[in-house]
Parts: C-alpha cells; structure tokens; sequence
C-alpha cells in the first residue's frame, strides 16, 4: 500500500509541476517563438535536452518540497506511458483527420510539444524525437529528484 501511495503522490507532484511548467514556456514562447523549419538534428538535440532540464528542475523542486517521499521512479514511468499513450492517440486521431487531437495533445503537454507546434510534418524523425523528448522528461525527473536528495543527504552529515 505505501508503493501505491508513493506512485500516486509523486505522479500528483509531477503532473502539477508539469502544468505549473506549462504555463511558464507558455507565457515564454509568446514572447519567443521556437520555431522547427528545418528538422535537423540541432533541433532534436535541442529537444532532447530542454524537456531533461525542465523536468529535472521539476523533479528537483519536489524532492525539496516533498521530503517524506522516497522514490519517484515508480510515477515518473506513469506519467511517461500517459505522454506516450497521449502521444499515440493524438497520432491517430491526426492520421483520421481531426486535427484537434494535436492541438489538444500540444496543449496538455506543452513542456515538450512546443517544440514540435511549428514541425512541417510528422515524419519518422519528428516522431522519434518527439518519443526521446519523453523518455528524457522521464529521465530528468528522475535525475532532478536522485540530486536534491543526494544535496539534502551532504546537509545532513554536515550538521552531525
């Protein structure tokens, strides 16, 4: 009961930090548009490593403000199959003709899906980075949230 009650509190944290992150790139990409004309692999670099350092500072903001909380690993992976299962339901819906299923997907994953808006196409490359973006979300809320712990573990030696 209490790997259940750790998945679910730190899937709770990861979805409110991900929306609180939402609005931040929103109000951002308003003032600087990210622009994608040309997939090339600066881009999807860009992408792979942006999407790591907002959930990182996610990740790492919890672990500060949630200390009972042990792991996160167990809601980071359920938040990573709901980009996924998100990701691939609004694939489809697109390759049905709603072109509404992107633009909801964009705006419920915004952290991520900004850098895909101005995409020309969904091709392999987009998709595959779009899929990378995800997995490295999932890796930084992990890697943000391993830090503050090992930062708050070093305080604590040092007060003894």
């Amino acid at each position: 009961m209490k790997r259940i009650k750790e998945a679910l509190t730190g899937l709770i944290a990861i979805l409110y930090g991900h929306a609180v992150l939402g609005m931040i790139l929103m109000g951002w990409t308003i003032v600087v548009p990210i622009l994608w004309q040309h997939p090339s692999w600066v881009h999807v670099m860009i992408a792979l490593v942006v999407p790591f350092l907002l959930n990182g500072i996610v990740g790492f903001i919890i672990a500060r403000l949630n200390r009972h909380l042990s792991t996160m690993k167990t809601g980071s992976l359920i938040y990573l199959l709901l980009l996924w299962i998100g990701f691939g339901v609004s694939i489809y819906l697109h390759g049905e003709g709603n072109t509404v299923g992107i633009g909801v997907y964009t705006l419920v994953n915004y952290p991520i899906a900004a850098f895909y808006r101005n995409a020309p196409d969904y091709s392999l490359l987009t998709g595959l980075a779009f899929a990378g973006s995800c997995f490295m979300a999932y890796f930084g809320l992990i890697e943000g949230f391993a830090l503050q712990r090992k930062i708050l573990a070093r305080r604590e030696g040092e007060k003894r």
